[in-house]
């Protein structure tokens, strides 16, 4: 399948202690699957929705129950990818 923009919304604004970057995003999908988010430039306009570098994208596969976050390298438009992931996916 595809990144479907739609999907990907902010849910919150910086660290918890308020320093920048680190806003917290929501990524949902229906059937690609982790590895395929995890793809370089899969998150095709995600500068242009105002990610940035440090900020955190928590993913849910949605059906599955998968869920997992990444952290991102945004330096320009328009894509962004992956730098940074946990060791582990619940």
């Amino acid at each position: 399948m595809a990144y479907t923009t739609a999907t990907l919304n902010k849910v919150s604004h910086g660290n918890m202690d308020n320093s920048a970057p680190g806003n917290r995003w929501l990524y949902t999908h229906a059937s690609d699957s982790d590895a395929t988010v995890k793809a370089s430039g899969y998150f095709s306009d995600a500068y242009d929705k105002g990610v940035r570098a440090g900020d955190i994208i928590d993913f849910v596969l949605i059906g599955t129950g998968l869920y997992t976050h990444v952290v991102l390298t945004c330096t320009s438009a328009p894509a962004c990818t992956v730098t940074q992931t946990p060791s582990t996916s619940t």
